[in-house]
């Protein structure tokens, strides 16, 4: 009996009030089972072993209530080995980022590099510059990060001086500003609002400044329960104030604490809590202004400080000089860290660049129709992609196991598959990207077994019923069969 015939005995027999309705209640089981052989009907070519691993993962009492998806593949030829509800959409978190990395690779250039420009706009009179720094910005996520020696905040603002002295500026009248271009600025949509203001959440930007992150230190006292102080933040926040609402946890409890600091903001608050006895214990969060950040920073370092901060509009082209161009790291160096550290930020700066360079538009908007664009001619259904970020962060983006494995295949044969490859992290003894929100855990890549043949594989479970570290090990457990 299919599935199908089980819906047909249900409405048949389902009755209140007549000894059927009771069978018609077991026959919900039924169908579970039903459906459950049904997947194993795609387990054709795993063995006993694997095909019994399975099994006894799909009857774990923890996934009683879960959503999950399971698809085994070699790698190259596609020849499908498992698959257990491998069309099921669900939120794949991180592995998400396999699909905007892959992309990247083809639609901007394993050589890509991000620029950054700073003009003066205006006339030098003595040593002041009597108009803007102007910065033209392109949305590296790069610039004044701590990963690449040459991005280092120190030595780009180092860089910077010298370049302003070298032409004769000590000072500015003005401000330090972002010149327009065609991006969108925005947050994405469905992130929710205990991630903004963390450094996971940090927003894309034109203008981009220490990975727009910041450490926040805190200190607790010695009693269950009481008030946790801020003590510092690194670097010090221009025109912000952060207020703690945290307090004091037992000890061992780990960060449970949460910033509250949405875009643009001036004022945010720090809820949660830390364990007792912390001196420095650190969370990191967002900047709500990466580029009043940076000016903040620069100006503090110039003799003289800016006369005042107006509005005046920026001179025209002809009054503006170069002093100073950067440019970042090629795009397969930063798609490294996007995959092994799983840096959101990054993601949703690709995923706008990727917006720009196919639509003229680098917004989040224009970037997720030009992903599915991209997907949609490689084969791939754009249903399968219900997708509203480039990082995963969403818990409303839903993808398949299948459509994972999918853009797996694809890279495996492109050219610059060694460095796609490598970015990616080792879990389990394996070459997975994870993935992991509330509620989900997921991990996408390859494998080469002892006997040397090379598997693609994907699962995705959601709505599990044990800890994540426990779903974590029933999944290892499983892939532990593929060795």
């Amino acid at each position: 009996m299919n599935s199908r015939l089980a819906k047909r005995y249900f409405r048949a027999t389902a009755r209140p009030g007549t000894d059927n309705f009771s069978r018609a209640i077991h026959c919900l089981g039924l169908m579970g089972i039903l459906l459950l052989a049904a997947a194993f009907a795609s387990a054709q070519g795993a063995t006993e072993a694997q095909r019994k691993a399975l099994r006894q993962f799909a009857e774990d009492p923890a996934l009683k209530y879960a959503g999950w998806g399971f698809v085994v593949q070699e790698a190259g030829t596609g020849k499908l080995l498992v698959e257990a509800q491998g069309n099921l959409g669900l939120p794949a978190a991180s592995t998400q980022k396999i699909f905007t990395s892959i992309a990247g690779y083809d639609i901007l250039g394993k050589t890509y590099r991000y620029e950054t420009r700073i003009s003066a706009a205006g006339e030098i009179t003595g040593d002041l510059l009597n108009g803007s720094l102007e910065i033209s910005g392109s949305g590296d996520p790069s610039l004044g990060s701590f990963r690449f020696s040459a991005t280092r905040p120190e030595l780009l603002l180092r860089q910077i001086t010298e370049a302003l002295a070298g032409a004769g500026i000590k000072g500015i009248g003005r401000q330090v500003k972002v010149a327009p271009g065609r991006w969108d600025d925005a947050i994405p949509d469905g992130w929710i609002w205990q991630d903004i203001g963390n450094y996971y959440g940090a927003g894309a930007y034109l203008f981009n400044w220490r990975e727009n992150q910041f450490d926040l230190r805190l200190r607790s006292g010695a009693q269950t329960g009481s008030a946790v102080a801020i003590s510092e933040t690194d670097p010090p926040l221009a025109g912000v104030q952060l207020v703690s609402a945290v307090s004091a946890a037992p000890a061992g409890s780990g960060d449970n604490a949460f910033i509250y600091l949405p875009p643009g903001a001036v004022t945010g608050v720090v809820r949660g809590t830390i364990p007792v006895n912390e001196k420095a214990f650190t969370i990191s969060g967002a900047l709500p202004d990466p580029a009043k950040q940076f000016a903040e920073e620069l100006l503090s370092l110039l003799p003289q400080k800016p006369a005042g901060n107006d509005d005046t509009p920026a001179l025209q082209p002809a009054k503006r000089s170069l002093l100073w161009r950067h440019q970042s790291p090629v795009y397969d160096t930063l798609n490294y860290w996007f995959l092994r550290k799983s840096i959101n930020l990054y993601g949703e700066a690709f995923l706008k660049t990727i917006g720009e360079k196919k639509r003229q538009e680098g917004s989040t908007t224009a970037g997720v129709a030009a992903l599915k664009e991209y997907w949609q001619e490689r084969g791939i259904d754009s249903n399968a992609l219900q997708i509203i970020d480039g990082s995963g962060l969403s818990p409303q983006n839903r993808v398949t196991a299948l459509t994972l494995a999918g853009a797996l295949q694809y890279a495996w044969k492109q050219p610059w598959f060694s460095s796609f490859y490598q970015a990616l992290p080792v879990y389990n003894a394996m070459k997975l990207k994870s993935g992991s929100i509330t509620g989900a855990r997921a991990f996408a890549g390859y494998h080469e077994a002892a006997n040397g043949k090379k598997y693609v594989i994907a699962i995705v479970v959601s709505n599990y019923s044990c800890s994540p570290k426990q779903v974590v090990q029933k999944i290892f457990t499983l892939l532990n069969h593929w060795k």
